[in-house]
């Protein structure tokens, strides 16, 4: 018995090990550099592994304390610029982003498919930075000009700390026409107390007869910006979306499965359950 208890000891901590590195695991896809990698549109298929010229990025848990900085620092994506000063560290314009600690971020729209006269899911990639696993809210505008042509938003399920999913908004959008269109998108707190990030990117909407797949080039990252040609139709471009809609549930799917980390789970029980056994006949 004291050596069946050993064996069972050795198994529990083996586990124990693998339980902390599996937390920090992002769960994203992996794969062949697509076809389409490099013609500045984040298709369906690209990552930010497999076609980071596309797609940005991925992104990386700081290994601090999670606290609010002061000053600017940088998160280089496409088209995403310095930051500096008052600027937070999510690139761009923006007043008060996250700066040198944990955050929470948002990219990868993409529309599919992208093409007039057809109804476009619409999908996003959401990474949880900060210290706990907690749910968030992401928010849509579209534009053609100055109009706006479809908004969403919804409440996510809870996303585990360092994890990221890509997500869909619950509603469709049949786009009118071809042309290029303006995406807004926003990541904010459950409580919408605080915007963690946004992005602006154009769509690309294909002819009614024309073949499409997904479409979304990033152009910028940041907050809204006052003064544009987008926000000549806004009461306020700073203030947070209606809340409208806002608690449509939404289930976040995993990008991928870490199987390395599973295999190395597995031969280590067995490891284990190997030399237990030969201690038991000792």
């Amino acid at each position: 018995m004291p050596r069946l208890a050993f064996t069972f000891q050795i198994i529990l901590f083996s586990i124990m090990l693998l339980i902390p590195a599996y937390a920090t695991t992002y769960e994203v896809v992996e794969g062949e550099v697509p076809s389409t990698c490099g013609d500045q549109a984040c298709q369906a298929g690209e990552t930010c592994i497999n076609c980071e010229s596309d797609c940005g990025i991925c992104p990386i848990i700081p290994q601090d304390d999670g606290e609010t900085g002061d000053g600017g620092g940088s998160d280089e994506g496409p088209g995403s610029g310095d930051s500096s000063g008052n600027d937070g560290g999510t690139g761009g314009t923006g007043d008060g982003g996250v700066g040198g600690g944990s955050k929470a971020s948002v990219r990868g729209l993409n529309f599919l498919p992208a093409q007039a006269g057809k109804e476009a899911s619409i999908s996003v990639l959401v990474s949880n930075g900060l210290p706990l696993a907690q749910n968030f809210v992401v928010d849509l505008q579209v534009f053609s000009g100055t109009t706006l042509e479809f908004s969403d938003n919804f409440t996510t399920t809870v996303i585990g700390s360092g994890k990221t999913f890509r997500v869909n908004f619950p509603k469709k959008w049949i786009p009118a026409a071809g042309g290029d269109y303006t995406a807004e998108y926003a990541l904010y707190s459950s409580d919408r107390a605080i915007k963690h990030d946004s992005k602006e990117m154009t769509v690309k909407i294909a002819g009614a007869g024309a073949n499409a797949a997904g479409s979304g080039a990033e152009q910028g990252s940041g907050e809204y910006k006052l003064g544009s040609k987008y926000a000549q139709n806004k009461t306020d471009a700073n203030a947070p979306p209606a809340t409208a809609g806002a608690q449509a549930s939404n289930t976040a799917q995993p990008a991928g499965i870490d199987y390395p980390l599973i295999i190395v789970a597995v031969l280590v029980l067995v490891l284990a359950a190997v030399f237990g056994r030969k201690l038991i006949k000792a």
